[in-house]
């Protein structure tokens, strides 16, 4: 690492970034290594925990993803911040704190995308009762990587799988701009976003705003009226 015009070392084999852990020599990153007690035992240790991980491209989101769904279902039972959680949870949160403290041991190349290449994009939505996001792969000279991940946990007040689905794949339409500009020194030939909801696919290949729910109604209305800042990406098939 250059400083001040001279080079500075250390006996550290990775360097910190944004979370991550930088290997020189593997051009690889990991997560910065955390130990989670499986001892806690109230809302506000736990939430600590699972808050302690930070992972700005969540390339480990089918982990922490299940740590605030759990976090999800404490805020549910009115369990008070300092309350001991009730036995039947507290399997579940010896096997999260074990989850959470091996994510380290997961590495995934730096550099996946060749500039001089031109790539492929593939958007995959899916939603349950609990959660819904989407994950996004590159592909190029036929190598398939995984270079960024979103999800969010689905809102207290039940909703529909339909809905859940359409926030999925609008959420994946919101963060497009930024991961195009993430690459922008990569050629994309084509985008695709796939879904699994046919409701979904339909109403975003319709264009039809006149729904009587609101929450699909506004989605919708978000992608078609241009009031949002996101590109636009045009849904391409089912799967």
């Amino acid at each position: 690492m250059r400083k001040d015009e001279t080079l500075t070392t250390h006996s550290c084999p990775w360097e910190k970034v944004l979370g991550y852990r930088y290997d020189q020599e593997s051009d690889s990153i990991s997560l910065v290594q955390r130990t989670c007690d499986p001892n806690l035992a109230t809302k506000r240790q736990i939430l600590s925990a699972a808050s302690s991980v930070f992972a700005p491209l969540s390339l480990c989101l089918p982990v922490t993803i299940q740590s605030r769904i759990f976090v999800g279902e404490m805020w549910k039972a009115n369990i008070d911040w300092d309350d001991p959680i009730p036995k039947e949870m507290q399997e579940r949160r010896r096997l999260l704190a074990s989850d959470l403290s091996v994510l380290h041991s997961l590495s995934f190349k730096r550099q996946v995308l060749d500039s001089d290449t031109v790539a492929d994009l593939y958007i995959f939505t899916d939603a349950s009762k609990k959660a819904y996001g989407f994950s996004v792969y590159s592909v190029q000279r036929g190598i398939s990587s995984l270079i960024f991940a979103k999800a969010n946990v689905a809102p207290l007040k039940a909703k529909t799988l339909p809905t859940l689905e359409l926030l999925a794949a609008f959420l994946a339409i919101k963060c497009l701009s930024n991961i195009l500009r993430a690459y922008q020194g990569t050629e994309f030939g084509s985008l695709y976003l796939a879904v699994d909801a046919q409701i979904v696919l339909t109403w975003l290949m319709s264009k039809q705003t006149s729904h009587e729910n609101i929450i699909t109604k506004n989605r919708l209305n978000d992608d078609t009226d241009g009031r949002s800042d996101t590109c636009k990406l045009q849904p391409c098939y089912q799967v």
